[in-house]
C-alpha cells in the first residue's frame, strides 16, 4: 500500500540542501563577525570587511534556494504584497497611502 502523503511531497535534492544549510552557518559567522570587528581600525577593519562581503553572498544563495523550493504563483497574494509594500512606502515618503486614497 503506497503512502499517499508522501507522494504528494516535493522532493528535495541533498546538495540543495547542504548548501542551505552551509549558507546559514554563512550568516550567522557573518552576524557574530560584524559585531566582533564593529569597533577595529586598520588591517582587523579589512578583515572584517571582507569576511561579511564574502558571506553577505550566503544570503542571496539562501533565498534563492529558498524561493525555488517554496514559491508557487499566486496573483492574488502577489497584488496583495504590492498594495501592502506601497501603502508603507506612501506612510515612510509623508504621502497619502493608497489604502486611504481606496476610502
Amino acid at each position: 500500500m503506497e503512502n499517499k502523503a508522501y507522494n504528494n511531497v516535493q522532493n528535495r535534492e541533498s546538495s540543495f540542501e547542504l548548501l542551505r544549510i552551509l549558507c546559514i552557518f554563512g550568516i550567522i559567522t557573518m552576524h557574530i563577525v560584524s559585531i566582533i570587528y564593529s569597533s577595529v581600525t586598520g588591517v582587523n577593519l579589512i578583515y572584517g570587511v571582507f569576511v561579511n562581503s564574502l558571506f553577505n553572498t550566503c544570503v542571496s544563495i539562501f533565498v534563492l534556494i529558498s524561493g525555488y523550493f517554496g514559491v508557487k504563483l499566486n496573483i492574488k497574494k502577489l497584488i496583495f504584497l504590492d498594495i501592502i509594500v506601497c501603502a508603507r512606502h506612501g506612510r515612510q515618503l509623508g504621502g497619502e497611502s493608497p489604502l486611504q486614497a481606496w476610502q
